[in-house]
């Protein structure tokens, strides 16, 4: 099983640091029915907010969770507590030096997170937030490719990171790890649809599994192509949540 986690697993807040994975989703994915699985949960987030700060650990009869921090530049593990995570790449202090101009050409007033392996520029507080984002895209997309960072537009946000790495390589390798008969994937931004491919493929080529598109609560925040490739729709953390529940309900069944 592999969840996104900003409005899959946890909603969408104000301040980005608040965000908490739902209690109700919480029961599932740490409840013994779970033995036998196990949960993914590739992010932008940082690995050690998901892990630790957030809360996301197994029971001790509940699956082991790997949380893929920082698009799968860092990787936590809650059964051990152990979190791997390379050096920040050196273009981005450049970025952050850079960002208080970039943004005074553009004229938004984003709010700045800093991810330490990753810059976001969220224009949800602004007046007027797809628009803003539209006006700030284009004089910082330009500056970031010539440090040789990835500009990535998300759901009112605009991410700075490291080129060459996305959700759907770093979830491949995981898998890799072991024999995986079948896997259900739930996300909702734009950093999904690499996954989506990814397990695509899989199904193509004769493996299982379920796409969940985690919809926002605006019709204008959708990602058309993680709609159209899902096979499943649910309203955000608490659709995935019911989901998860029944999964458990089914699993518990089948067992003797």
């Amino acid at each position: 099983m592999a969840v996104d986690f900003d409005d899959t697993l946890a909603p969408i807040l104000g301040d980005p640091a608040a965000a908490r994975p739902l209690p109700r989703v919480m029961a599932v994915l740490t409840a013994p029915a779970g033995r036998g699985l196990r949960v993914v949960v590739p992010t932008g987030r940082p690995a050690e907010h998901v892990v630790r700060t957030a809360m996301l650990r197994s029971g001790p009869d509940g699956p082991p969770t790997t949380v893929l921090g920082h698009h799968g530049l860092q990787r936590g593990d809650s059964a051990t507590d152990r979190l791997s995570s390379p050096p920040p790449h050196p273009a981005l202090e450049q970025g952050r030096a850079r960002r208080p101009r970039l943004l005074a050409q553009s004229g938004v007033p984003a709010r700045i997170e800093d991810k330490t392996h990753g810059l976001s520029l969220h224009t949800r507080c602004c007046e007027n937030p797809p628009a803003a984002l539209g006006l700030m895209e284009p004089p910082v997309r330009a500056p970031a490719g010539d440090l040789g960072l990835r500009a990535e537009v998300g759901r009112l946000v605009l991410e700075l990171r490291p080129d060459g790495i996305d959700k759907g390589t770093v979830l491949a390798a995981v898998l890799a790890e072991r024999p995986t008969r079948s896997v259900l994937y739930a996300g909702d931004d734009l950093a999904d649809p690499p996954v989506v491919r990814l397990l695509s493929d899989r199904c193509a080529r004769g493996g299982t599994g379920v796409l969940v598109h985690s919809a926002p609560m605006s019709e204008d925040e959708v990602v058309p192509e993680l709609a159209s490739s899902c096979a499943l729709r649910v309203s955000g953390p608490d659709g995935v949540a019911a989901l998860l529940a029944a999964a458990e309900r089914a699993l518990v069944g089948r067992r003797p």
